[in-house]
Protein backbone atom coordinates (compact mmCIF):
# COMPACT_ATOMS: atom_id res chain seq x y z
CA UNK A 1 0.00 0.00 0.00
CA UNK A 2 1.42 3.35 -1.01
CA UNK A 3 1.61 6.21 1.49
CA UNK A 4 1.29 9.14 -0.90
CA UNK A 5 1.91 11.66 1.91
CA UNK A 6 5.47 10.37 2.26
CA UNK A 7 6.03 11.07 -1.45
CA UNK A 8 5.09 14.77 -1.17
CA UNK A 9 8.58 16.08 -0.20
CA UNK A 10 10.06 14.29 -3.20
CA UNK A 11 7.32 15.52 -5.54
CA UNK A 12 8.15 19.15 -4.75
CA UNK A 13 11.75 18.75 -5.97
CA UNK A 14 11.38 16.28 -8.83
CA UNK A 15 11.33 17.08 -12.52
CA UNK A 16 8.45 15.84 -14.75
CA UNK A 17 10.23 12.65 -15.86
CA UNK A 18 11.06 11.69 -12.29
CA UNK A 19 7.47 12.43 -11.20
CA UNK A 20 6.08 10.22 -13.96
CA UNK A 21 8.43 7.42 -12.94
CA UNK A 22 7.42 7.66 -9.26
CA UNK A 23 3.72 7.73 -10.13
CA UNK A 24 4.12 4.67 -12.38
CA UNK A 25 5.82 2.77 -9.56
CA UNK A 26 3.38 3.95 -6.88
CA UNK A 27 0.41 2.82 -8.98
CA UNK A 28 2.02 -0.57 -9.71
CA UNK A 29 2.50 -0.07 -13.44
CA UNK A 30 6.22 -0.92 -13.28
CA UNK A 31 8.18 -3.34 -11.11
CA UNK A 32 10.64 -2.35 -8.40
CA UNK A 33 13.50 -3.53 -10.62
CA UNK A 34 12.44 -1.28 -13.52
CA UNK A 35 11.83 1.61 -11.13
CA UNK A 36 15.38 1.38 -9.75
CA UNK A 37 16.92 0.96 -13.22
CA UNK A 38 15.06 3.93 -14.66
CA UNK A 39 15.49 6.00 -11.51
CA UNK A 40 19.27 5.71 -11.64
CA UNK A 41 19.24 6.75 -15.29
CA UNK A 42 17.17 9.81 -14.36
CA UNK A 43 19.65 10.77 -11.65
CA UNK A 44 17.77 9.76 -8.52
CA UNK A 45 20.01 9.09 -5.54
CA UNK A 46 20.07 5.78 -3.70
CA UNK A 47 18.54 7.50 -0.68
CA UNK A 48 15.65 8.86 -2.78
CA UNK A 49 15.05 5.51 -4.46
CA UNK A 50 15.04 3.72 -1.09
CA UNK A 51 12.65 6.23 0.47
CA UNK A 52 10.25 5.98 -2.46
CA UNK A 53 10.33 2.17 -2.44
CA UNK A 54 9.66 2.21 1.32
CA UNK A 55 6.78 4.67 0.92
CA UNK A 56 5.27 2.48 -1.77
CA UNK A 57 5.42 -0.65 0.36
CA UNK A 58 8.36 -2.26 -1.40
CA UNK A 59 6.70 -3.00 -4.71
CA UNK A 60 7.18 -6.30 -6.50
CA UNK A 61 10.21 -7.55 -8.30
CA UNK A 62 9.19 -9.37 -11.45
CA UNK A 63 12.67 -10.66 -12.15
CA UNK A 64 11.58 -14.24 -11.76
CA UNK A 65 10.88 -16.59 -8.95
CA UNK A 66 12.24 -19.62 -7.26
CA UNK A 67 12.84 -22.62 -9.47
CA UNK A 68 13.37 -25.14 -6.74
CA UNK A 69 16.47 -26.99 -5.79
CA UNK A 70 17.47 -26.85 -2.22
CA UNK A 71 20.02 -27.31 0.47
CA UNK A 72 19.76 -27.52 4.21
CA UNK A 73 21.02 -24.35 5.85
CA UNK A 74 21.45 -23.75 9.56
CA UNK A 75 19.93 -20.47 10.73
CA UNK A 76 21.28 -18.20 13.47
CA UNK A 77 18.96 -19.88 15.98
CA UNK A 78 20.39 -23.29 15.12
CA UNK A 79 17.32 -24.56 13.27
CA UNK A 80 17.79 -26.22 9.92
CA UNK A 81 15.72 -24.84 7.06
CA UNK A 82 15.46 -25.56 3.36
CA UNK A 83 17.23 -22.95 1.22
CA UNK A 84 16.34 -22.76 -2.44
CA UNK A 85 18.61 -21.89 -5.31
CA UNK A 86 17.74 -20.81 -8.82
CA UNK A 87 18.68 -23.05 -11.72
CA UNK A 88 21.08 -21.56 -14.25
CA UNK A 89 19.32 -20.31 -17.36
CA UNK A 90 20.71 -21.10 -20.79
CA UNK A 91 20.18 -19.19 -24.00
CA UNK A 92 18.32 -15.90 -24.07
CA UNK A 93 19.53 -12.37 -24.64
CA UNK A 94 22.14 -10.45 -22.71
CA UNK A 95 21.52 -6.72 -22.31
CA UNK A 96 24.62 -4.56 -22.10
CA UNK A 97 24.22 -0.97 -20.97
CA UNK A 98 26.64 1.32 -22.73
CA UNK A 99 26.49 4.85 -24.07
CA UNK A 100 26.76 5.35 -27.79
CA UNK A 101 29.71 7.40 -29.09
CA UNK A 102 28.90 10.77 -30.63
CA UNK A 103 27.96 11.39 -34.24
CA UNK A 104 31.62 11.71 -35.23
CA UNK A 105 31.89 7.92 -34.95
CA UNK A 106 34.59 5.81 -33.38
CA UNK A 107 38.08 7.05 -34.19
CA UNK A 108 40.94 5.63 -32.09
CA UNK A 109 43.07 8.68 -32.91
CA UNK A 110 40.63 11.31 -31.64
CA UNK A 111 38.93 9.44 -28.79
CA UNK A 112 38.51 11.64 -25.74
CA UNK A 113 36.05 9.77 -23.53
CA UNK A 114 35.86 6.43 -21.78
CA UNK A 115 32.89 5.26 -23.84
CA UNK A 116 34.82 5.54 -27.09
CA UNK A 117 37.84 3.87 -25.50
CA UNK A 118 35.68 0.92 -24.39
CA UNK A 119 34.31 0.49 -27.91
CA UNK A 120 37.82 0.69 -29.39
CA UNK A 121 39.14 -1.86 -26.90
CA UNK A 122 36.48 -4.32 -28.09
CA UNK A 123 37.04 -3.96 -31.83
CA UNK A 124 40.55 -2.64 -32.46
CA UNK A 125 43.99 -4.05 -31.72
CA UNK A 126 46.68 -1.61 -30.66
CA UNK A 127 50.17 -1.50 -32.17
CA UNK A 128 51.89 -2.09 -28.83
CA UNK A 129 50.95 -2.36 -25.18
CA UNK A 130 52.61 -1.26 -21.96
CA UNK A 131 53.91 -4.02 -19.71
CA UNK A 132 53.90 -3.67 -15.92
CA UNK A 133 57.49 -2.36 -16.05
CA UNK A 134 56.34 0.26 -18.64
CA UNK A 135 58.27 -1.40 -21.45
CA UNK A 136 56.48 -1.67 -24.80
CA UNK A 137 55.33 -5.15 -25.81
CA UNK A 138 54.30 -6.08 -29.37
CA UNK A 139 50.68 -6.52 -30.33
CA UNK A 140 49.83 -5.70 -33.96
CA UNK A 141 53.33 -4.27 -34.55
CA UNK A 142 56.18 -6.79 -34.40
CA UNK A 143 59.01 -4.25 -34.71
CA UNK A 144 59.28 -0.47 -34.45
CA UNK A 145 61.97 2.17 -34.68
CA UNK A 146 62.23 5.95 -34.54
CA UNK A 147 64.24 8.34 -36.71
CA UNK A 148 67.11 10.35 -35.18
CA UNK A 149 64.96 13.08 -33.58
CA UNK A 150 62.00 10.73 -32.81
CA UNK A 151 59.66 12.79 -34.98
CA UNK A 152 58.70 9.76 -37.11
CA UNK A 153 58.21 6.14 -36.19
CA UNK A 154 58.28 3.10 -38.47
CA UNK A 155 56.24 0.03 -37.50
CA UNK A 156 56.42 -3.45 -39.04
CA UNK A 157 53.00 -5.08 -38.79
CA UNK A 158 52.31 -8.79 -38.61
Amino acid sequence: MTDFNQLDPFRRKADPLQLDLVESFAKGRISRRHFIQRGTVLGLSLASLSAIVAACGGGSDSSGGDTGGGANVETAEGAVSEATTAAAATGGTMKWGMSVPGSEGVNPITMIDLVTYNVCAQVFEYLVRSASDLSLQPMLATEWSANADASEWTFKLR
